[in-house]
């Protein structure tokens, strides 16, 4: 057992903290470039435009991203009809997913967010989700974060990458399965059929609300 008091784990933490710390405020200053702000911000509506700063360079990764998602199912499909010519566009598409999943963890580690160690596609997490069906799913909970972040108030860098780790979260592989088997567990089975139906098969279908984002992921914390 580690002794949490030994000076070795004490010196660990710090470097790691301050490494942390160097890099977030790297980000941060980047941040204010793109959101074209040449020093900290003053009100809570420059506080908006540094997080809808992030959120624009979020949405280029994540896009990135699912169309590598949308990509890699392609090449599968092509994988047995090609036959023996499927090897090389197969081998490239995945090379671009890969490095299109390797950036979007990147990013998603740029801001704060611990759990985004992947280098890979991802796929086992996707499985069987229709490409443009996850599409759907992710572009409607950014827009329902983003509508959540302009009805909260920031005031500092904490509150301002809290919800940034947030909304990167929305397109992280992981958390797309959830929300999509959350939606269907949410499906209800309705009668489609009319009454004067004759020797015709019932016309059952799954009718589900549109899916939503988790109030855990919708909860931004407001700077106090």
């Amino acid at each position: 057992m580690k002794d949490l008091n030994s000076g070795s784990d004490a010196n660990l933490s710090s470097d790691e903290i301050a490494t942390y710390a160097a890099n977030q405020e790297a980000v941060y200053q980047s941040l204010l470039t793109l959101a074209g702000l040449p020093d900290q911000p003053t009100s809570t509506e420059e506080w908006n435009q540094v997080i809808m700063a992030g959120v624009q360079y979020s949405n280029q990764k994540c896009e990135n991203y699912l169309d590598a998602v949308n990509w890699s199912k392609q090449g599968s499909q092509r994988e047995s009809s090609l036959l023996g010519q499927s090897g090389t566009f197969t081998n490239g598409v995945m090379g671009i997913a890969k490095a299109s999943a390797r950036e979007l963890a990147l990013t998603a580690a740029a801001f704060g967010y611990a759990r985004a160690g992947f280098d890979t596609l991802n796929e086992d997490a996707l499985a069987g989700l229709e490409a443009s069906s996850v599409r759907n799913l992710v572009h409607t909970m950014q827009q329902q974060y983003v509508e959540r972040i302009h009805t909260n108030q920031y005031t500092n860098k904490v509150g301002a990458f809290n919800a940034l780790q947030g909304y990167i979260r929305l397109c992280m592989p992981g958390n797309i399965a959830a929300e999509a088997n959350q939606a269907v567990r949410s499906a209800k089975a309705v009668d489609q059929s009319g009454m004067s139906s004759i020797n015709m098969a019932p016309a059952i279908s799954l009718n589900g609300t549109a899916p939503l984002v988790s109030e855990s992921l919708l909860t931004v914390p407001s700077s106090p």
